[in-house]
């Protein structure tokens, strides 16, 4: 703590993530700062160093709602100690907004106005143009998904998870099955699209979003960030808001970020993928493979060993599959 410039004042520990953080808060708003250690592995200090130039890129330019690194007595904002790597930021106030909520028409307005001036920012500091990573990446994962067995689904993860009795483990695999296959030739045409690639934070879920009276205020965990579509925190955003396949509030979406993206950037026409097929396939994809992963990484798990967390994020994920999608596909 020391030697990031922590002053001796207490320290409230408040757990970690799925990301196997642990993360610390230290003072009190408005001077309280977060203490984040990562598991030290291959990469991470660059990479982290890259999102840490990011950042302070932002702030330069007034982003005020992003987790700013702190500097130390040595102007780092991280250090390497004892197999982890420890980074400094600004501590952010407000609170998460959960899905249960729901999003009405004037959130969505404003959450698409808080990533069309990110995107807008980034876009000026670092911008390039060719194949998106994140499209790639899903479209190969996509087509080993679909050319391998299914994952597993064993009665005992199942019953941990408490779903209606609508949603049996074959019936279910079956129906990712449907919704893989109908969403892979989209990503294969975006993933071979050359598209305007910028700084995206790319993890933007809802316990990533901070609301303070009714008003988005702030992200945090930037752990994830990259060069990549901007379409992708849209759909990481509102795809843990949105039913799967709610086509009038991704039309809701679509239209809200290309308005103020458009009033920022007034002679920059937006790129054509950013289109509701895209938007939805994407969402679609991006559903199916992170249902896979949680079932493949639970399963081994003894299901008294079960992390509640990882438990928790299987279900509201298995929870977007909107009941009509059991129906047998009409031909």
């Amino acid at each position: 703590m020391q030697r990031l410039g922590v002053p001796d004042t207490p320290c409230e520990p408040l757990g970690g993530g799925l990301s196997e953080c642990r993360l610390w808060r230290v003072g009190t708003p408005p001077e309280a700062r977060v203490v984040k250690a990562w598991p030290l592995r291959d990469s991470t200090l660059e990479r982290l160093q890259a999102i840490h130039r990011w950042l302070a890129a932002m702030q330069q330019t007034g982003i005020d709602f992003l987790p700013h690194p702190q500097p130390g007595p040595s102007g780092q904002s991280m250090l390497v100690a004892e197999d982890s790597l420890w980074e400094l930021l600004r501590w952010q106030t407000g609170d998460c907004r959960p899905p249960s909520q729901g999003l009405g028409e004037t959130d969505i307005d404003r959450a698409c106005q808080l990533l069309a001036r990110l995107h807008q920012a980034s876009s000026q500091w670092h911008a390039r143009s060719g194949p998106a990573p994140g499209l790639v990446e899903r479209t190969e994962q996509l087509q080993r998904l679909l050319s391998g067995p299914p994952p597993p689904a064993p009665i005992a993860l199942w019953q941990r998870l408490e779903l209606p009795a609508g949603q049996p483990p074959l019936e279910t695999l079956s129906l990712l099955w449907r919704l893989a296959t109908n969403a892979l030739p989209t990503l294969q045409l975006a993933s071979q699209t050359p598209l305007r690639l910028c700084w995206i934070p790319r993890d933007i879920w809802y316990p990533h979003l901070l609301w303070s009276d009714q008003r988005p205020i702030g992200l945090i965990d930037m752990g994830a960030a990259r060069i990549d579509w901007p379409g992708l925190d849209l759909v990481r955003l509102f795809g843990s808001y949105l039913p799967l396949d709610d086509t009038d509030r991704w039309q809701s979406v679509m239209e809200h970020y290309r308005a103020h993206r458009g009033r920022l950037e007034p002679h920059h026409a937006l790129c054509h993928s950013l289109n509701l097929p895209w938007l939805q396939n994407v969402d679609r994809a991006s559903l199916v493979l992170s249902i896979a992963f949680w079932l493949r990484r639970l399963t081994p798990l003894p299901s008294g060993s079960l992390p509640e967390l990882a438990v928790h994020r299987l279900r509201e994920l298995l929870g977007r599959l909107p009941e009509s999608a059991w129906a047998p596909e009409q031909a």
